[in-house]
């Protein structure tokens, strides 16, 4: 992906803020202070890309460091993600708040 694809710097890192649009129009969501889940067309594929971000001159811009997951791929993740958190919760106890 190419340093084009950049818009303001994130608008918070709470894991419940709500989904936004960059200035390509893709769908993302904040992942923390410097980390996004983007959905976006590359090449014709969709894909869902786990990355990075850096500040530049007041802009985010996608870093190297990051996964991007074809559509199976991401079917495959979603369809185990309760078997996840359920493990998640069984490690932490009772104490993990989703």
């Amino acid at each position: 992906f190419s340093d084009a694809r950049q818009d303001s710097v994130s608008r918070g890192s709470e894991s419940d803020s709500p989904p936004y649009q960059n200035e390509e129009g893709e769908w993302y969501i904040s992942l923390g202070a410097r980390r996004r889940m983007t959905v976006r067309k590359y090449q014709g594929r969709i894909l869902v890309d786990f990355r990075e971000y850096y500040e530049k001159d007041g802009r985010a811009l996608p870093g190297n460091k990051g996964l991007s997951l074809n559509e199976d791929q991401f079917r495959i993740l979603t369809t185990h993600l309760e078997g996840a958190v359920e493990e998640i919760k069984r490690l932490h106890g009772t104490s993990w708040k989703q």
